[in-house]
């Protein structure tokens, strides 16, 4: 009776995989989606992480800012661990090059010189349907650099700040990832 009771058992978990893949999509499944990672940033001290990605999905490279801060022009307080920006960069290695190229040139204008440029604050992943206009302003500290992407909701502002050393890292490692993979587009 055992040995029987070990073979049904053996049976279903063989089976398993044959049943499980002809089951609709679930909404887990419809959250994670794949993207490839071009570049990545991330700092021990625990600040956001920065990265460029490709979703072949969607045909589109991406810039993710980052988790935004709450609050006002002066002030930014850190409590929102769901909510992302990312930035829309192309749907072309060269496109996406030249954007987080303008992007880095922008670091270097005067201080407060603002640009606009469209974004998507969602979570999980972009979505084409959620795009709202983002305000990159060049900012300077004492001795550094760095640009503010900013979505303004009523009265509060919802920031994020990319220092310039990392839109120089950024710029590049798509440089040397399309050095790499000469072939894709």
């Amino acid at each position: 009776m055992k040995s029987l009771l070990k073979a049904l058992a053996v049976i279903a978990l063989v089976a398993m995989p044959l049943v499980a893949s002809a089951q609709q999509k679930t909404l887990s499944e419809k959250l994670l989606q794949q993207y490839i990672e071009i570049v990545s940033i991330d700092h021990e001290d625990g600040s956001a992480e920065v990265q460029v990605f490709y979703m072949p999905d969607k045909q589109q490279y991406y810039l993710q800012v980052g988790h935004l801060g709450v609050g006002t022009d002066i002030v930014q307080v850190n409590f929102d661990p769901v909510y992302i920006l990312y930035i829309p960069l192309g749907a072309t290695l060269e496109e996406a090059q030249a954007n987080l190229e303008t992007l880095k040139a922008h670091v270097k204008s005067a201080r407060g010189a603002q640009m606009q440029t469209m974004g998507c604050l969602c979570f999980g992943f972009p979505s084409e349907e959620e795009l709202e206009p983002v305000t990159v302003t060049a900012r300077r500290l004492i001795i550094s650099r760095q640009l503010e992407f900013s979505v303004t909701r009523g009265d509060w502002v919802r920031a994020a700040f990319i220092p310039r050393s990392d839109m120089n890292a950024l710029v590049n490692g798509v440089k040397f990832y399309r050095k790499i993979h000469p072939k894709e587009k």
